[in-house]
């Protein structure tokens, strides 16, 4: 007996195994018991049968991360349906019409959890998203929807959860965004936003993650921070940002990955910070010499700053008192009078000791036949206090 003809079976759990093939068209009406329907993690394809709108007592529909195609059915009768997941299939063709399922999805008032990200809808987010009060987490990342964020969103009071990331998303975000007050993840990044960013965001006390990286946003100095006292992870990158980064970022001890603007001393505060990339932006100025946070993080990147001087040697940036300096310097080998690239090391600037020990672990990996493999190095002081450095080949 085929198991989709068990009229009794209120749970069907066949997640991640290697299944093949489409749903039976009828599915919906052999299982009218059906409470839990996790199809997740397949290989599955075809159209979602309409059949399955019959099963009217489902709570949780989830079928990610197969290859379904067509349109998403329309639920709207299964009232106790809390958990719909269609993530990482193909539904949807790019058009406007692609979600014209949400508007049934009104009526399944114990809806909690809408995971539609990694698809092909398109169209616009509809203002009636707003009824769906209960919602706690929506995620339709990675799609093709396009047009504003409406502000019918704001009346998701107990939203968690919201990612509408890698879209076409154009327009402001809603400055009075700082209402979801139970938001923890807000991940808009890699859509066509512009405008200010939303001062209210400061609200956000529950906020972990906030990602707002590779849009079109402005300015940055006006934002009130101070409220995020929970956030881990905080990316602005590749946007139009200017001004000063506002002192209120240092009181996010919390944060242990930052991707944003300009260098301020109040990053000796952030003591959790492990990840610091504030590459490919317009900066200059001075980048501080001392400070914990340098030892502490696990990567730091300022690459494509042509503007930033000083740091700490490991950084290889020209004196802010000389920035025209290069970076790398060449001589010339008196026995052939051939250039060669040649590393300075400044032993009066703090760090030069274990900058020039890493180097030297560094040569020591490096294999080539017209290298002398290099074995060790040491480093002493004479009686009259001057420092000896020197490589054993």
């Amino acid at each position: 007996m085929s198991i989709f003809n068990l009229s009794s079976l209120d749970t069907l759990q066949l997640i991640f195994n290697k299944l093949e093939g489409d749903l039976p068209s009828d599915v919906g009406f052999n299982l009218p018991s059906l409470k839990f329907f996790l199809l997740v993690g397949n290989q599955l394809i075809g159209k979602v049968p309409t059949s399955i709108l019959n099963s009217t007592s489902i709570m949780e529909f989830g079928i990610d991360a197969n290859n379904f195609t067509g349109q998403v059915p329309a639920f709207g009768n299964q009232k106790d349906l809390y958990w719909l997941g269609l993530a990482g299939n193909h539904f949807g063709n790019g058009m406007l019409d692609d979600l014209k399922f949400m508007y049934s999805l009104q009526n399944c008032t114990s809806l909690e959890q809408l995971i539609l990200e990694n698809n092909n809808l398109g169209g616009v987010l509809p203002r009636y998203i707003g009824n769906m009060s209960n919602l706690l987490r929506l995620s339709v990342g990675r799609n093709l929807i396009q047009g504003n964020i409406p502000t019918e969103i704001l009346q998701l009071e107990n939203l968690q959860v919201l990612g509408l990331e890698k879209n076409n998303f154009t327009g402001m975000i809603p400055e009075s965004f700082g209402q979801l007050r139970r938001l923890g993840k807000l991940h808009f990044h890699h859509n066509k936003f512009s405008g200010e960013i939303p001062h209210s965001l400061g609200n956000l006390t529950r906020l972990i993650e906030l990602d707002l990286g590779s849009n079109k946003l402005q300015g940055i100095g006006s934002g009130n921070l101070t409220g995020l006292i929970n956030l881990i992870y905080m990316n602005h990158s590749y946007n139009n940002l200017s001004g000063e980064i506002p002192s209120s970022v240092g009181t996010l001890t919390s944060l242990r990955e930052l991707y944003l603007g300009r260098i301020r001393k109040f990053l000796d505060e952030l003591v959790s910070l492990k990840f610091l990339n504030l590459s490919y932006n317009d900066l200059e100025g001075e980048v501080p010499l001392k400070g914990a946070y340098f030892r502490n993080m696990s990567a730091v990147s300022l690459v494509g700053n042509s503007e930033l001087c000083g740091g700490i040697p490991e950084f290889e940036m020209p004196k802010c008192s000389d920035k025209v300096a290069s970076r790398r310097r060449r001589g010339i080998l008196e026995e052939n009078g051939k250039f060669v690239a040649i590393k300075v090391l400044k032993l009066q600037v703090r760090g030069a000791s274990k900058s020039f020990l890493t180097e030297c672990e560094a040569l020591r990996h490096i294999k080539h036949r017209n290298l002398v493999k290099l074995l060790t190095s040491c480093s002493s002081i004479d009686n009259q206090g001057n420092e000896f450095k020197a490589l054993i080949f």
